[in-house]
Parts: C-alpha cells; sequence; structure tokens
C-alpha cells in the first residue's frame, strides 16, 4: 500500500514538474517573440521591457515616450488557426491619452472626440447644415497635425481611420439604423496617411442630403425592398436614393419636368436591384405648393407595395403573409384600425396617422397581395 502511494505521488511531481518546465519553456518563447516583434517595429535599442512577476506579460516602455508603459502578451488559442499571436494593449493607451491631450488644448465647441476600439477614432460633428462643415473639419485636422507632432508613433501603426459622425444631417436613403450620417475622413493603410480633403467630403455628401426638413405628419414605411421612405415628407428625389431600380423612365427625363400646383405625377414603378426579389414600388407625387415645382421637388403622396412578407408601417412591422396557425393576425389588426366597412373603405382604404390604408388580399387566400397607401393631409 505505501509504495503504491509513493509510486502515485512520484507520478504527480513528474507531471508537475514537465507542466512546470513546458511553462518555463513557452515563457522564453513568448518573451523572444515579442522581443523580435518590438525590434521590428520600433527597432533594438529603442525601448525597455519587464516581465510581470507571477505573470506571462510584458510590461515595455518606449525610450521616446518614458512616461508611458503599455503590455504585450501572446495568447495560445489552440482552437485558432492565427495561434499563437501577440496581443496588446497599445491603441488603447495611446488612442486615449492623445485624445485627452488634444481636448486640453483645443476647444471643440458642441463637437466631440472619441477613442473608439471598434474604429480606432471618431470625432462627432454637430451641424445645423452641410455648411457648419467646414469649421469641424478643420477641428479635426487640428487633431491630425496634434497626433502628428505629438504623437507620430500613432500614425506608424500600419492600420488607423478616424470617422466623422454628422448629426443634424439627413441621408435621403437613410437606412433604419442610421441616426447620423458617417463617413471615414483618415486612415492609414500600409504605411500611407490617406485623407479625404474638405472639398471631397462636401461634393460627395452635397447630392445624398434632404434639402428639406421631414414633416412630423408624414407616416414612416418601409416594405421589404429599398429603404424607409416617409409618405406625405419624401420628395421623388429623395425616392431615387432607396436603394432602388426606377422601371421603364430614365432618371436623367425626370430631372426637367414640372408639376403646377396641385398636379399629381404619372406613376413610377420601382423594384429591388435584386432579379429574384418579387415585390415593386409604385409611387406617385404631388406639388403641395402654391407655385411651379420640379418633379424633383414635388412630395410622394401615393404608393403602392406589390408583393412582400411583411411591410413596416410606424411603428411596427405588419405580417402580410398567411397560414393557419393560431397567433396569425389581421393586417388591419396588427395596426389597431377596423378593417374597411363602407364601399368608400373598401375603394380607398382606412384611414390611419393622415393616411388610408387598404389590404389587398390575394384572391383565394388571405395572404395580402399589396398594400395601397394614400396621404390624404
Amino acid at each position: 500500500m505505501k509504495t503504491k502511494l509513493i509510486k502515485i505521488i512520484a507520478l504527480i511531481l513528474l507531471v508537475a514538474t514537465s507542466i512546470l518546465l513546458v511553462a518555463c519553456a513557452n515563457t522564453k518563447e513568448d518573451q523572444a517573440k515579442i522581443i523580435s516583434y518590438l525590434d521590428r517595429r520600433f527597432g533594438k535599442g529603442t525601448y525597455t521591457i519587464k516581465q510581470e512577476k507571477y505573470h506571462p506579460r510584458w510590461f515595455v516602455t518606449l525610450n521616446q515616450y518614458p512616461d508611458i508603459s503599455v503590455y504585450y502578451t501572446v495568447s495560445h488559442d489552440p482552437l485558432s488557426m492565427s495561434s499563437p499571436y501577440i496581443s496588446t494593449n497599445f491603441d488603447d493607451v495611446f488612442g486615449q491619452l492623445v485624445v485627452k491631450d488634444f481636448k486640453k488644448t483645443t476647444k471643440l465647441g458642441k463637437d466631440d472626440i472619441r477613442y473608439d476600439t471598434d474604429v480606432d477614432y471618431v470625432y462627432y460633428a454637430r451641424l445645423n447644415s452641410i455648411e457648419d462643415l467646414k469649421t469641424s473639419y478643420d477641428r479635426l485636422m487640428a487633431f491630425v497635425d496634434f497626433m502628428r507632432v505629438k504623437y507620430p508613433i500613432i500614425l506608424e501603426e500600419r492600420y488607423l481611420h478616424i470617422d466623422m459622425s454628422m448629426n443634424g444631417l439627413v441621408l435621403k436613403g437613410l437606412t433604419d439604423d442610421e441616426k447620423y450620417v458617417r463617413e471615414t475622413i483618415v486612415n492609414v493603410e500600409k504605411g500611407q496617411l490617406n485623407i479625404k480633403s474638405y472639398e471631397d467630403l462636401y461634393k460627395e455628401l452635397k447630392p445624398k442630403l434632404k434639402t428639406h426638413k421631414d414633416k412630423p405628419d408624414g407616416l414612416t414605411i418601409h416594405a421589404d425592398i429599398g429603404r424607409i421612405f416617409i409618405l406625405g415628407s419624401d420628395t421623388l428625389e429623395d425616392f431615387l436614393y432607396k436603394s432602388l431600380d426606377l422601371e421603364g423612365v430614365k432618371v436623367e427625363d425626370l430631372k426637367d419636368l414640372v408639376l403646377q400646383p396641385g398636379e399629381t405625377s404619372p406613376t413610377y414603378a420601382f423594384r429591388s436591384p435584386d432579379q429574384y426579389d418579387t415585390t415593386r414600388i409604385f409611387i406617385e407625387a404631388k406639388n403641395l405648393t402654391d407655385s411651379p415645382c420640379k418633379l424633383y421637388d414635388a412630395t410622394v403622396v401615393n404608393a403602392i407595395v406589390d408583393g412582400g412578407g411583411k411591410i413596416f408601417i410606424d411603428p411596427k412591422w405588419v405580417k402580410l403573409g398567411y397560414d393557419d396557425i393560431k397567433d396569425w393576425k389581421d393586417p388591419y389588426d396588427q395596426i389597431k384600425i377596423s378593417p374597411p366597412r363602407t364601399e368608400a373603405e373598401k375603394t380607398e382604404g382606412v384611414s390611419y396617422k393622415n393616411t388610408k390604408i387598404l389590404f389587398v388580399e390575394k384572391m383565394h387566400s388571405k395572404a395580402i397581395s399589396k398594400v395601397v397607401l394614400r396621404y390624404e393631409k
């Protein structure tokens, strides 16, 4: 019994010793790997390195920045194709520091700039119109210049992005989850610094922006193709930016057309660029002003969504398909209005938020074949 116990203890000691030896070997290999990386990245003799006690992590201080310490470690993940790989908090430390120091010396007004671990840096511009953009752009360039002078090592990284998030500008083709216009202004790729000029940024944004404010009494709609549009608010030109293809007419042929006061345009058909998607949207625009206006500036007042399995009618998505399961709901019930009862309602639709809505059923099914929407205010 005693002999068997001795053998077990010896085996445990042997395993523990083996693990310790492997750990020591890995630690030496990890340190060598990190030093090799640092020599390539910063150059030999440009830094000091010290291992953290009881932990396979090394703290590095660059001679150029003696008051800043970052760590490096080697991650071993047997499930990763890139294992082992070096990880560090270099970007986080220097990113937060350059932003903090820049804010000490520069007044940003209502703007802000932050370090973001996902995209590096984001400059938040608060604008009343695109004409305010130049001031914010110049502040962003001041940040780049500050980085060049105080922390050039950041610009020497192989990859770097600085985005500008512009609050106050609205795109004609805004997607569901876009609250701000966002553009990449600065990026470093493979050591090359690229900066989008103010002139290029302005020229790129100007035609994409809405030239009018959204009307509060418009109704937000989203078919299962394209992007959101606001019936009774969006113009025909806005609709051309909804990631849809105009059918049967060339866009350039519409530019010079004019509508008289109260005049409604012909019907225009749009479909998805995806040839396998059969949903189509038909729209009509109307001149709601007291003087002639270009067709581009006319307000979209009528829409028919033909096909699709669902449609967003503010504030919810409405299921258009039909099956026999118990939780299926009539589309009118889904938006909490009564179905059409009178002959007029069966023809024109039921009133809902300044719009008349008619769900047209398929011939032999309760599934909806098309949704007719008419802005009536």
